[in-house]
């Protein structure tokens, strides 16, 4: 199965993810990605500071296959993903 990593940034800084994720594709990964925000939001207490965060989504070859902004994974969680 495919490794992808799970990179947090938020404008100029960012936290690498180097363990990465087994996940059979991107859509798993974007998956793992929004538990992975949801996760980090619910710990921190402050949606505020949250909100600027996102996850971006690394295949083992290093291409970005997608970016996941808190927010939007907010929005999924309730349902509601445009608008």
């Amino acid at each position: 199965m495919p490794r992808y990593f799970l990179h947090l940034r938020r404008a100029h800084l960012a936290v690498h993810d180097t363990r990465g994720v087994e996940c059979s594709g991107p859509a798993e990964a974007v998956e793992a990605a929004v538990v992975m925000a949801l996760d980090r939001m619910s710990t921190s207490h402050d949606f505020g500071r949250s909100a600027g965060w996102s996850v971006e989504i690394e295949t083992e070859t290093g291409e970005c296959v997608a970016t996941v902004p808190f927010a939007l994974a907010w929005r999924m969680r309730l349902g509601r993903t445009f608008g």
